[in-house]
């Protein structure tokens, strides 16, 4: 993964959004038989309706949601952080919708976006939803291997009428990519659950429904890589549980802790020699060294908490390109390196690099993440640097009580050329094949430490862990000029769509690794005010277009 993307999101989109709200007859009401235009229309047997449209949003402001929501909505974990999978038998299907579980990865939608957005606007018009508020807004994202259970509908007696709705965002669904809504109702015959209805995902379909109805949000086929993405919400008549819940929404938008620097109690360490535990080396002899229990439990238990609440979670679809130079880690929260820089965390770290390299002590982390891996996720073989270049990554295991039969492991490979038939075979990419030399399992408060250029993958855990495998990276350079290049090369390759000629010299001079060594026409003072100029830009660049794309989904025609 190009550590750049956990600085900025890439900037790129459809260049129109044009947002086209279409006029809207005098419509029937949500319980009726007819409503022009509309897709399916289905009433189920305690006559409550099902309404499918394809018509609300148009296909250009359904891109533009969908654009604006993978790059800037705050995404979090919903309650997947330490499940082990279990079957249940012999579940009635009130029993199950007792044990519903949320989909899991969600972000509020701000009131001020969600109250102004066109095709919200436009449902809103109908006759009889004019006296609707919508609450409970947020975008979610399923992935293949999802344990989604029955939602149950809600009890409205003596309660105010509610609807539920979503509308799908994903481009290119296949009928057989699955992700269906799947709708239930009590039957005439003992007034059990029965499926009343199927609904599947297409770009920008929008289906309204009752709330007090049940359903199942199906997640995407195995053959399906990325998340099936879509907004989903309440709308209520009932004033007050609106105001109630965009206090709570308004209130998680604007909470955005820092990294914090306080996490171990004592800045040193007893002997190391202590904590080894082996090391590996691939045949040009660079080392993977692990080491256990270099954070005291208390200590650890801190810093998991800590950077599970802290932080933003950035969503990077899967890259379906075939080159061998990226991890496809597709959820990831970054920390400034400056910040960690100054930590006890880093402290107790940098003694560890001392101890695997030799006692060289100039280290410096240009690269600190929390990485989020879950089952279904497809993650590669990739290098962290160039062949040239002096790195290590350290990478600290972070869930308690694991297990051999969770996999996991973080595995490592020797790099060699493959013949014509092994690139058949194996369908290896750009002629190599990578052959395993060693394989780290996820031990709680485990540290893996390896030279940045041997080959590595993160595997995901099994099925039989539900959860989210996390590990906490950071990538070290051997000096903190050599961060700052590393970080100001990331800046200008990820932020940007453009570069100005002087900007395009820098970059390539950066890659090149003019500005690595000493002396140097540029000093470490102009590479950290470049540095921070560029970010600063690049946070202006980030917000223009966050307002533009505002302005485009909240202008209706």
């Amino acid at each position: 993964m190009k550590p750049g993307y956990m600085y900025c999101v890439c900037l790129s989109w459809m260049s129109t959004f044009l947002i086209y709200c279409t006029s809207v007859a005098i419509l029937p009401t949500v319980g009726a038989t007819l409503w022009p235009g509309a897709t399916n229309i289905h009433t189920t047997p305690s006559d409550h309706s099902i309404i499918v449209l394809d018509n609300v949003i148009t296909e250009p402001a359904a891109h533009a949601l969908h654009s604006y929501v993978l790059q800037f909505a705050q995404w979090k974990l919903n309650g997947h952080a330490q499940e082990t999978s279990t079957l249940i038998n012999n579940q009635t299907a009130e029993q199950s919708c007792l044990l519903q579980k949320k989909v899991p990865w969600s972000a509020q939608l701000s009131s001020p976006f969600y109250e102004n957005v066109c095709f919200l606007k436009n449902i809103l018009s109908l006759p009889e939803l004019v006296n609707f508020t919508p609450h409970s807004v947020q975008a979610e994202i399923l992935r293949r291997g999802d344990s989604i259970k029955v939602q149950c509908g809600l009890d409205k007696q003596g309660l105010d009428t509610e609807y539920s709705w979503r509308v799908f965002l994903t481009p290119d669904w296949q009928i057989n990519d699955y992700g269906d809504l799947m709708f239930y109702d009590r039957n005439d015959k003992g007034g059990k659950q029965e499926a009343v209805l199927t609904v599947h995902p297409r770009m920008g379909r929008f289906v309204l429904w009752d709330s007090s109805l049940s359903f199942v949000y199906h997640p995407p086929s195995m053959g399906y890589i990325q998340g099936l993405l879509s907004i989903t919400g309440q709308l209520t008549s009932s004033k007050n549980k609106m105001k109630f819940q965009d206090e709570i929404t308004d209130e998680q938008q604007t909470s955005r802790p820092q990294f914090s620097s306080q996490f171990t109690r004592t800045d040193e360490m007893e002997d190391l020699a202590d904590k080894y535990v082996r090391s590996f080396y691939d045949s040009e002899g660079r080392v993977i060294a692990v080491y256990d229990n270099i954070f005291s439990a208390a200590d650890l238990e801190e810093l998991q908490q800590a950077l599970l609440a802290q932080g933003e979670i950035m969503y990077l679809p899967h890259d379906v390109q075939p080159e061998e130079d990226v991890d496809n880690a597709q959820w990831i929260k970054s920390f400034d390196p400056e910040k960690f820089a100054t930590s006890a965390v880093w402290r107790r770290l940098s003694q560890v690099m001392r101890h695997v390299s030799g006692n060289r002590t100039s280290w410096y982390p240009y690269d600190v993440a929390l990485n989020i891996v879950r089952s279904a996720d497809h993650t590669r073989i990739h290098q962290d640097c160039e062949e040239w270049e002096d790195e290590y990554t350290m990478v600290l295991y972070l869930n308690p009580d694991w297990r051999p039969e969770f996999c996991g492991e973080t595995v490592f490979f020797e790099a060699m050329p493959g013949s014509e038939l092994q690139r058949q075979l194996y369908g290896l990419h750009g002629g190599t094949e990578y052959q395993p030399i060693a394989s780290v399992l996820p031990k709680y408060g485990r540290l893996a430490v390896f030279q940045g250029i041997i080959p590595h993958s993160a595997r995901p855990p099994s099925n039989l862990f539900a959860g989210a495998r996390y590990t906490f990276a950071v990538k070290v350079s051997l000096t903190r000029r050599i961060a700052l290049a590393k970080r100001l090369q990331e800046v200008l390759e990820d932020c940007f769509e453009e570069l100005s000629m002087e900007e395009e010299q820098l970059l390539e001079d950066l890659i090149s690794g003019v500005y690595n060594h000493e002396p140097s026409f540029r000093s470490d003072e102009w590479l950290e005010q470049r540095l921070q100029d560029t970010k600063s830009e690049a946070s202006k660049v980030r917000n223009n277009k966050k307002h533009q794309m505002e302005s485009s989904l909240l202008t209706c025609e």
